[in-house]
């Protein structure tokens, strides 16, 4: 991801996948544009790597795509694996995320390093919380 973000691309896109809350009325079939980013996973015990897991990143505004394709919007929050562990668990909550997936946040790391715009796309094939 950060070579592609290196190559000078005007806009680095990230499309695929995610798991939605039901709480916040999330259903399969849902598309969002995710405007923010948070790592909820806290388990890369690896020095060097345990700060990769920590931060906060926006998206690049894009209000006219939001409005023409009728998306939804909020935070998306990543972590590395599927489960929810108890330590997750109130991480998200607290993140008020609408969205859960295992990558955008990252991503988005990598994009802000190269100073290389960032969207998120995210299509939601199973709600976590139902």
């Amino acid at each position: 991801a950060f070579l592609a973000a290196e190559d000078g691309l005007d806009l680095f896109v990230n499309a695929g996948t995610c798991g939605g809350f039901a709480k916040r009325g999330g259903k399969v079939g849902d598309v969002y544009c995710c405007g923010e980013f948070k790592h909820h996973d806290r388990r890369v015990p690896i020095p060097g790597y345990d700060s990769m897991c920590v931060g906060h990143r926006r998206a690049t505004p894009a209000p006219g795509l939001v409005s023409k394709l009728g998306l939804k919007t909020g935070l998306c929050t990543t972590g590395n694996s599927l489960d929810c562990s108890p330590t997750d668990a109130p991480i998200i909550e607290e993140s008020g995320a609408v969205c859960k997936d295992m990558e955008a946040a990252s991503l988005a790391h990598a994009a802000e390093l190269s100073g290389t715009p960032f969207l998120a796309i995210k299509v939601v094939t199973d709600i976590v919380d139902g």
